[in-house]
């Protein structure tokens, strides 16, 4: 799995090149192997992820690593347990300073370093351009 590896090695977001095939590998095994093991899907969640998922796979030759790592937080964010969540800090060049949760209405930085606490409750309303 090309995700797994990207994460648990040294490398850097800019040595970190997926492409679209490894890409749709790792979100099967997301839906094959993680998926039946998160026990907090709800039904509706769990279509929900499915639906995520599925656009991700379509979208895959547009995404850039980064991005990819951000629809895998997503699509992991949707069972809102408040325990479960997708460490992708390599494929976004380093553990950031902050840690977002999705709500219903947006993407919000809900934990920051001290350096950054003036963000905490900041809603996100994009990523690049």
């Amino acid at each position: 799995m090309a995700l797994t590896l990207a994460v648990t090695g040294s490398a850097q977001a800019a040595d970190v090149i997926l492409t679209p095939a490894q890409m749709r590998e790792d979100l099967t095994f997301l839906v094959e192997k993680w998926a039946p093991l998160d026990k907090s899907f709800s039904d509706s969640q769990r279509a929900e992820f499915g639906r995520h998922v599925d656009e991700t796979a379509s979208a895959a030759e547009n995404l850039a690593p980064e991005e990819f790592a951000l629809e895998v937080m997503k699509a992991v964010a949707l069972a809102r347990n408040g325990h479960t969540n997708a460490n992708v800090g390599t494929l976004l060049g380093a553990d950031l300073p902050v840690r977002v949760w999705s709500f219903s209405d947006g993407l919000y930085i809900v934990k920051t370093h001290p350096d950054f606490k003036r963000l905490l409750g900041a809603r996100v309303v994009g990523i690049g351009s």
